[in-house]
């Protein structure tokens, strides 16, 4: 059976590797985990940061043409900011004519159909978002780490606010998974928004934790996708 290419989209100032500690050992055999880093963040450091959605979305195409080649499936992962940046890859992949994936699945997010309010980007609120990371200690203990996470985060809450102020609204045309953690404070009150994001069939999970579920989860939420797969693609 061919694989099925599942591309993961982190946090806003995340890496690749939370995906690849995360899933690796967890994914079914038919699916080819693909996480995608950011320009300017984890292996990419040496890369420009961007802080505009049309830059970042350009790049983004790029390492999405290097992976997904025509005879490809492919499933589109997101967490966070990696949710809102999957639809308006999603806008793009679509105007572009490029084959579209299978599945998508959205964590950690509000609908990505609605749009969210600007964010802070002063140096207290940038602190304050590290602070929410189960890493913060790590971080805090190490003035140059904590600097290099200030500037990264502080460019990717650039982008997500340049994307609310280019919204590109489009309908998704392929099922849907989403993840989210009851405790979560950036999941506001707009569960029925999700239904007019697509024709096709949700998937809703609901799980103990706060934004950062998944680093509780790992095992059930790759357990959950392996089924969705199954279901829904293979």
């Amino acid at each position: 059976m061919k694989k099925i290419k599942l591309i993961c989209f982190p946090y806003a100032g995340g890496v690749s590797q939370f995906y690849v500690n995360i899933f690796f050992n967890n994914l079914s055999p038919n699916l080819e985990l693909i996480p995608i880093e950011y320009s300017g963040h984890g292996s990419r450091y040496t890369e420009e940061l961007f802080t505009s959605i049309d830059e970042f979305i350009n790049d983004v195409i790029l390492e999405i043409k290097k992976n997904v080649h025509n005879s490809d499936d492919y499933i589109l992962l997101g967490y966070s900011m990696g949710s809102k940046i999957i639809y308006r890859l999603y806008y793009e992949l679509e105007r572009m004519n490029f084959k579209l994936p299978y599945a998508m699945i959205f964590c950690a997010t509000s609908p990505p159909n609605v749009i969210t309010d600007i964010i802070d980007i002063s140096d207290k609120s940038i602190v304050s978002i590290i602070e929410s990371n189960p890493f913060a200690n790590d971080i805090f203990s190490n003035t140059e780490l904590l600097e290099l996470s200030i500037n990264i985060l502080k460019a990717d809450i650039q982008v997500l606010n340049s994307l609310n102020l280019n919204f590109k609204k489009c309908t998704i045309s392929c099922p849907i998974f989403v993840f989210n953690g009851n405790l979560d404070v950036e999941i506001k009150n707009q569960f029925f928004e999700w239904f007019s994001l697509t024709t096709y069939k949700i998937h809703f999970i609901i799980l103990e934790g706060g934004h950062f579920f998944l680093y509780q989860h790992a095992n059930y939420v790759s357990e959950l996708i392996n089924w969705f797969i199954l279901q829904n693609v293979l």
